[in-house]
């Protein structure tokens, strides 16, 4: 009995081990794929701005008026780092991922939206490892003389601000991270959104 059972099913044996066969592929397959998605996005760097402030100072009619905001001004202890009329952030940037990030620069930039007109670049942040949960200040100030002439040189009325943020991931690839800030025109600063996450990976 059993023998003819065996019989009966033995033609198609080799057919049923090559099923299995890429059965078995199919799902180490899968395994691997799930295994590198999550290697990557454990390895991307996850980098975030705590205590964010961008602070504008203008003169109006004669008179100086401070404005604050971000994460940092609405805690109520705000600090005056623009000591005259112009544009100042400060923040922290910190590493919530799991791994080191080496950042490579910090910058803010800021210039016209057409590429041909330039853009202008000022350091802010060499080159230094960020470890899991650690923090570093970032912070930026500039006259409102020195966006003037570079309006003027330009021969644009407004421009935009955004910080800029160059690291390398675990596996050494180099990302660009950017944080709009919001512009400057008209002879004075006159809007500075904060929107969107953080800091966006622009690659």
């Amino acid at each position: 009995m059993i023998t003819d059972i065996y019989n009966s099913i033995a033609p198609f044996l080799p057919g049923l081990a090559f099923l299995t066969s890429l059965v078995s592929l199919y799902f180490a397959i899968s395994s691997i794929r799930r295994t590198v998605k999550y290697q990557t996005f454990d390895y991307s760097p996850r980098l975030d701005l705590m205590s964010e402030i961008v602070q504008i100072v203008t003169n109006r009619d004669g008179h100086r008026y401070i404005s604050s905001f971000g994460t940092g001004a609405d805690s109520g202890d705000c600090p005056e780092f623009v000591k005259s009329i112009g544009f100042g952030y400060q923040a922290l940037l910190q590493n919530q991922g799991q791994k080191v990030v080496q950042i490579n620069r910090t910058s803010m930039v800021y210039g016209s939206e057409k590429v041909d007109r330039g853009t202008i670049e000022h350091i802010i942040g060499g080159m230094y490892n960020l470890t899991p949960g650690e923090n570093r200040k970032l912070s930026f100030v500039i006259n409102a003389d020195e966006v003037d002439k570079f309006l003027k040189e330009r021969n644009i009325s407004e421009c935009l601000f955004h910080l800029k943020v160059t690291c390398s991931d675990a596996k050494g690839k180099e990302q660009v991270y950017r944080r709009s800030l919001g512009g400057y025109g008209g002879g004075a600063i006159q809007f500075i959104k904060q929107s969107g996450e953080s800091l966006i990976n622009s690659d």
